[in-house]
């Protein structure tokens, strides 16, 4: 008798030379064998939209021991099940798990932006330049190298008026000069007037010089700091503990190179303790060791990570690190990532024209897994976590323990 094979659509199913993977959305569990000559076809039919994720077996295929271990499995992990073929009944509809993306939405900013970055001017000082590239690597707080250039209040001010019907949207700030109070007050005002989440980077050596009376409360104070025995680095957590009991929003993020950098932030949280804090760590062209340790994914991390539905639809055609974000730097000039060609300049173009572009033709928010090697031929690149400045900044995607 003749039967129909299908495969859940919460299931997602990836096959790369002679191994495939189903991933169970629902358990957050995967299951992975090798592909056998006897279940290639059935696979290779499965994974074809057109087939909506169901497949006709034949009597004398299901006798093959093979196959039938194969839906075994299937039918005992929850993965898919049997429907005997039936001359009353059409073929059984089923949804192949494939995400639609529609770049050619309208061009309104409420339904592209979540997060906007403004850096207004680089501040070097022995934090940053201890980590020279760290704006590229780890983001908001280093060193732009837009020498000699400051983002004006006023251009702030303009930005923030092209965004005002949005709601869940988040403004960070870096690089502000702790004796200049215009930005501040711009912030403070932004925060009595919009729903909008505030986030207020520094280093460590210029957070704690900030007037507490100036610093808008209903903003989150973010401090990062290469974790040492510094004057400066002890002032700054004895102010954020000062800081935090005032009811204030800080996290204090470590900048680390090495194992014995972690050991002096445990410590140093162990004489100042503060409630929040992560870890953030830096490559300098000599600790890969460490960075293989501490950065590069395994088999283990992957099986605990248990990305759900959305998760893996949204991995395999976008950016979650990147999507919905837009930097912009001393000089005007707006990325999407700082790592990618620019966008604009906000003194040229406003805000949705360079946001079309980046839905449009741009490099940061689209960019996956299955557009880079060797991921593109790996079978777990939806499970693996989204590509970010340390795969650029290495110049190698695979960040790994599985592909060399």
């Amino acid at each position: 008798m003749e039967h129909w094979l299908y495969i859940e659509p919460y299931v997602h199913i990836i096959a790369r030379k002679s191994t495939v993977l189903l991933y169970n959305s629902v358990t957050r569990k995967f299951w992975q064998f090798n592909e056998l000559p006897e279940i290639s076809s059935i696979i290779h039919k499965l994974m074809d939209p057109d087939n909506g994720y169901v497949v006709k077996i034949d009597p004398d295929i299901m006798e093959h021991s093979q196959v039938k271990q194969f839906i075994s499995n299937i039918r005992r992990k929850y993965l898919g099940d049997l429907l005997p073929v039936s001359d009353e009944a059409n073929k059984p509809f089923n949804i192949f798990p494939a995400p639609i993306v529609k770049k050619k939405a309208p061009r309104e900013l409420k339904h592209h932006l979540r997060e906007i970055s403004f850096h207004i001017t680089d501040l070097p000082d022995n934090t940053t330049k201890s980590i020279t590239d760290g704006f590229y690597q780890l983001g908001l707080g280093g060193i732009s190298h837009r020498e000699g250039f400051r983002l004006p209040v006023e251009k702030i001010h303009h930005i923030v008026q092209q965004v005002t019907s949005l709601k869940a949207l988040t403004l960070n700030f870096s690089g502000i000069p702790y004796q200049d109070t215009e930005y501040l007050s711009l912030i403070n005002q932004i925060a009595i007037n919009y729903p909008f989440q505030l986030r207020v980077f520094a280093t460590a050596e210029r957070a704690y010089r900030f007037k507490r009376d100036q610093m808008p409360r209903d903003a989150q104070w973010v401090v990062f700091m290469v974790p040492d025995k510094k004057k400066e680095t002890l002032e700054c957590l004895e102010w954020m503990t000062k800081i935090e009991s005032d009811q204030r929003n800080i996290e204090v993020q470590f900048i680390v190179r090495d194992t014995w950098e972690v050991d002096i932030a445990l410590k140093l949280l162990s004489e100042y303790p503060v409630k929040h804090f992560l870890f953030k760590p830096y490559y300098n062209g000599h600790n890969i060791d460490f960075f293989f340790e501490q950065v590069f994914t395994g088999i283990e991390d992957i099986a605990l990570a248990r990305p759900g539905q959305n998760q893996v639809f949204s991995r395999k055609i976008m950016n979650d690190n990147d999507i919905g974000k837009i930097n912009i730097l001393p000089d005007g000039s707006v990325f999407a990532n700082v790592n990618d060609p620019e966008l604009g300049n906000v003194d040229n173009d406003s805000l949705a024209i360079m946001v079309e572009k980046e839905v449009t033709s741009g490099k940061s928010w689209f960019r996956n897994r299955t557009k880079v090697l060797p991921c593109s031929d790996c079978i777990y690149q939806f499970l693996c976590p989204p590509i970010s400045n340390y795969e650029l900044t290495l110049k190698r995607f695979n960040l790994c323990k599985i592909q060399d």
